[in-house]
């Protein structure tokens, strides 16, 4: 007797492990996807927050009511809150950060804006870098 699989066993198995990965691969996919899309956004939110640092240390600086003030991410890691990309190929881009979503450095240079209104300061992200987490 001779011991082994059958032609028709085997295409069998490969049919069942087809179907499997075409359901699995775009589930995968979407997480993956969803996962950076997450990743960007809790990124933006730990600039906000080193922002409000350097909000903390330069109170002299921030505007008064109705004002407006833009601090660049490049300005926040050259000051030393953020840290910039260690792998950078040029000295320009150690004071840029990479965007989880596409892998690439944000463009332009982000900025985020303080305003104050009342006795609060608002911090704000721009609309560029935001969209560029939603896509």
């Amino acid at each position: 007797m001779k011991k082994g699989f059958t032609l028709a066993e085997l295409l069998g198995v490969i049919i069942i492990l087809a179907l499997v990965s075409l359901i699995a691969i775009p589930a995968v996919t979407d997480s993956l996807n969803t996962q950076k899309k997450n990743l960007c956004e809790v990124q933006i939110s730990n600039i906000i927050a080193t922002a409000k640092e350097w909000g903390v240390d330069h109170m002299l600086q921030l505007p008064d009511e109705g004002g407006k003030l833009e601090v660049k991410v490049s300005e926040l890691i050259r000051q030393g809150y953020l840290t910039g990309d260690k792998n950078a190929k040029t000295e320009d881009d150690r004071y840029k950060v990479i965007n989880p979503n596409t892998k690439e450095y944000f463009s332009p240079d982000p900025t985020i804006t303080i305003t104050k209104v009342g006795k609060k300061y608002v911090y704000t992200m721009d609309d560029v870098t935001v969209k560029s987490c939603q896509s």
